[in-house]
């Protein structure tokens, strides 16, 4: 019997976080040299909230960029300005922190797949296996049922799998321990997949953190990107399963 890979959308949709996003996204998609110093933005600003973010993302931007010129530069620091305006919340600053990588990243394999009509592609889903979900739980606080990014090439089918987060140290347990159980339950369907692990910062600090923290394990075949190889996915092909 052929295996089968489907998505259902699950995660909590922010409308108005959504265009703000897709905005920076498609700058720093345009702009990749850009994107270490986005990230150096989000590295001291982690606890940066509604009442103070506004006046301290206005305060970097003029240190940071005090002898850049240029039109990029006048909107990239137009871009960071709008951050904090339009978080009505400290939760809907730490969504929108993670909502531009994922854009980001979305962006990347919108153009790899450009040219398919044959290429489903989801964020913030569940995954089915052959009408099974794909889920990990442990306890109510440790548990996961979805990924950031699900990509399904159908007329191979190849399936690519995006987990992300702006800052590497943000990976946790649950993230790896379901990508695990995800990686052992499609080994048996004969599928070719990928299974990525995205951040901002640079790949060798990714598995930096990923060491620190105790989460990597040398059978992990899990595949890392940061800024310095982010765009490197728009033309992986993924060889074996």
């Amino acid at each position: 019997m052929t295996s089968s890979i489907s998505f259902i959308p699950l995660d909590r949709k922010y409308p108005h976080l959504e265009g703000y996003a897709t905005d920076i996204a498609c700058f720093l998609y345009r702009n990749r040299e850009l994107v270490s110093r986005y990230y150096n933005l989000m590295k001291v600003s982690g606890r940066w909230t509604v009442s103070n973010g506004k006046q301290k993302v206005r305060e970097w931007c003029e240190r940071n960029f005090k002898r850049d010129r240029g039109q990029d530069i006048d909107e990239f620091r137009a871009l960071l300005i709008r951050f904090f305006d339009l978080c009505g919340s400290d939760e809907e600053v730490v969504k929108l922190r993670g909502l531009i990588p994922e854009k980001l990243v979305e962006f990347i394999f919108r153009h790899r797949f450009r040219n398919s009509s044959e290429v489903v592609l989801e964020t913030g889903c569940e995954v089915l296996v052959n009408g099974n979900p794909v889920r990990y739980y442990l306890t109510e606080q440790e548990k996961k049922r979805t990924v950031d990014v699900g990509v399904l090439e159908r007329s191979d089918p190849i399936a690519e799998f995006v987990e992300i987060k702006c800052l590497p140290l943000s990976f946790q347990n649950k993230d790896i321990q379901y990508l695990r159980i995800l990686s052992s339950v499609l080994k048996g369907t004969g599928i070719r997949f990928g299974i990525f692990l995205v951040s901002l910062s640079d790949a060798d600090y990714i598995r930096i953190c990923l060491d620190s923290e105790k989460l990597w394990e040398e059978t992990d075949k899990f595949h890392l990107y940061g800024n310095d190889n982010l765009y490197e996915l728009m033309n992986r092909t993924v060889t074996a399963a």
